[in-house]
């Protein structure tokens, strides 16, 4: 249970990654779209190879922790961008 969800929860946050591709890229902010878009890829590289069965428990520990921090890195970038921007009042 702990492998089904923890890969639908890394699954959750690389979508997440591309589509915040598409918000900044729609706000024209392209560094921020193509920081959303390194992430996501190294999110999903770093998941396929931590899922490799071959390697040994320290080289998928060692995956784990580059998610775990990229992860959190990501989220608390991202937040701070979004907590910067001012999109106005609120159409209605």
């Amino acid at each position: 249970m702990h492998l089904v969800f923890g890969a639908a929860g890394f699954t959750a946050l690389m979508v997440t990654c591309f589509v915040f591709v598409r918000t900044f890229a729609s706000l024209r902010q392209t560094p921020w779209a193509i920081f959303c878009a390194i992430t996501g890829l190294l999110l999903l590289a770093s998941f396929l190879s931590a899922a490799n069965a071959r390697q040994s428990a320290m080289n998928i520990q060692c995956f784990l922790n580059l998610i775990f921090v990229l992860a959190w890195v990501w989220v608390s970038s991202v937040s701070y961008q979004l907590m910067r921007n001012d999109f106005g009042p609120a159409k209605v």
